[in-house]
């Protein structure tokens, strides 16, 4: 089943955890979140999302290291995508 409420306390509370504790693997929450939403189709709560994700994980991962390679490719499907549908519906 899809329940992606249920997905999102999840991360929340795991995520509330992470940060409490100074946690580095806080990054993968804000990743997973950015999923979530991209499995939703909030293609710009996505790109919030795996940006935080980013932020985080940079500051505590080598420039390159897997985690932030793997976020880096995220960010710029999300970006065609959404020039992609701005090109769509103009």
């Amino acid at each position: 089943t899809k329940d992606y409420k249920t997905a999102e306390q999840m991360i929340a509370q795991a995520l509330t955890i992470l940060q409490k504790n100074k946690y580095p693997e806080q990054y993968k929450c804000h990743e997973y979140r950015g999923d979530l939403y991209l499995v939703q189709g909030q293609i710009q709560k996505a790109y919030a999302a795996y940006g935080t994700a980013l932020k985080i994980a940079k500051q505590y991962f080598p420039k390159k290291s897997a985690h932030i390679t793997r976020l880096k490719s995220k960010i710029p499907f999300i970006q065609r995508f959404i020039l992609f549908l701005k090109s769509y519906w103009n």
